[in-house]
């Protein structure tokens, strides 16, 4: 089962423009507040932000492309995590 079977298009849209006007408000946001980010330009602090977005955009687009795994699927650690919530001290 993929992710895009849960998460439609307007979904995903709606997701990527509230993280774009997010990067602008916390440029805004840190000129106002912070004094170091006060003294980067504001073209600078915005490329950068605007960086930060873009990979998120694409860790975001493979992760709605990778399969939901699935709790037989864990790794041995998880299992025994799971075990001694169940009061079995593996």
């Amino acid at each position: 089962m993929l992710l895009s079977a849960i998460i439609d298009t307007k979904t995903r849209i709606l997701l990527y423009l509230s993280s774009f006007v997010a990067v602008f408000f916390l440029a805004i946001y840190g000129k106002q507040v912070c004094p170091f980010i006060d003294r980067l330009p504001f073209s600078e602090l915005t490329n950068n932000l605007l960086l930060i977005y873009v990979l998120h955009m694409m860790l975001r687009e493979a992760l709605y492309y990778a399969p939901i795994v699935r709790w037989r699927a864990m790794v041995l650690y998880c299992r025994c995590w799971r075990g001694v919530w169940r009061g079995c001290l593996l």
